[in-house]
């Protein structure tokens, strides 16, 4: 009995390696995956309220279609354009287009609404 389970075993090592390897970097992803949840509340956060969303209004058969989409809020109303740039573009703080300005050619604006008015616009790399 034994050695026809070594038989097997030799006969199939190839494939009992990769299947064993395979298990091994899915459960280093998963804890890994755990242990970034934990350090990262606000991403945890997020997704629970994702969750909680949707199990909240769904009927049995409901798709969801005709839940609204919520868009969080931001806490900085302000915007920033460049003051070197001849483009009249503006960013929100959290853009990568926002951070890659200098800070002495920073130009701020209180609101959306002062750099239109200003004739500035939103940067297209920069969603609202």
């Amino acid at each position: 009995m034994i050695s026809k389970i070594a038989v097997l075993v030799k006969q199939y090592q190839h494939g009992l390696f990769l299947g064993l390897c395979l298990l091994v970097v899915a459960g280093i992803g998963y804890n890994i995956g755990r242990i970034w949840a934990i350090h990262n509340p606000q991403a945890a956060d997020a997704q629970e309220a994702n969750l909680s969303g949707l199990s909240n209004g769904s009927k049995s058969g409901d798709t969801g279609a005709s839940a609204p989409i919520v868009t969080p809020t931001p806490i900085d109303p302000r915007v920033v354009a460049s003051r070197a740039a001849g483009s009249k573009l503006y960013h929100h703080p959290w853009c990568s287009g926002a951070k890659r300005i200098k800070e002495a050619n920073k130009l701020w604006f209180s609101t959306e609404s002062e750099a239109i008015a200003a004739g500035y616009t939103l940067a297209a790399n920069c969603p609202d």
